[in-house]
């Protein structure tokens, strides 16, 4: 567990908490006064009480957040199919025991077999899966639109066997032989963390 992120998971639900605090003290309480009828006399609240509840009700809210998030990361990170990061990665199942997991930074990935924690290939910025084969481009991603490709790569996750390549041409007729269906459609390591994610129920 990470102290930083744990921070920067409380300042990223604290405004929406504040906002929370403010709905419940001048939004539903004067609310559910009128419709209790209550006298007037009764339904005011000092200022340091009003400020009190804000608070109180932006801590709750904050500290159920982060508590979900943090369950999120602990029930799955030891679940292959289910697990989509943990605390400073993001990981997307190949087929056991294969993953492709971004460390740090979503502009590019590894693909290692999981738990074992062994590479098969690094500095991916570019991929697709393709029944047992995964192919892509390996190189320098400095954001989305910006990246920089040195070579090729084909994992065939039925028997383990990596090639790498530095030709285009190469890549291009392994890929025919293995019956790779062309041409490819890459995605960046990003995209292919969301794309994935996304159609899982």
């Amino acid at each position: 567990m990470r102290s930083d992120i744990l921070i920067g998971w409380a300042l990223l639900y604290a405004p929406a908490g504040f906002l929370l605090g403010v709905i419940l003290v001048f939004g539903c309480l004067p609310l559910y006064h009128r419709l209790r009828k209550t006298p007037p006399e009764k339904r005011s609240l000092h200022l340091t009480t009003k400020l009190m509840l804000i608070v109180l009700t932006t801590a709750l809210f904050v500290g159920v957040m982060c508590g979900a998030s943090v369950y999120s990361i602990e029930s799955t990170k030891n679940d292959y199919w289910n697990g989509r990061c943990d605390w400073d990665s993001w990981r997307v199942p190949l087929g056991i025991p294969y993953e492709l997991v971004m460390t740090g930074s979503m502009e590019h990935a590894a693909i290692r077999r999981w738990r074992e924690g062994e590479t098969m290939v690094s500095n991916i910025i570019r991929c697709e899966h393709q029944g047992r084969y995964v192919v892509g481009e390996t190189g320098i991603s400095r954001s989305k639109n910006d990246k920089t490709v040195e070579g090729w790569f084909l994992l065939d996750t039925a028997t383990g066997e990596t090639r790498l390549f530095s030709s285009y041409l190469e890549f291009e007729r392994a890929c025919q032989a293995a019956a790779v269906v062309m041409p490819l459609r890459l995605q960046s390591v990003r995209d292919v963390w969301y794309t994935y994610w996304k159609t899982i129920p």
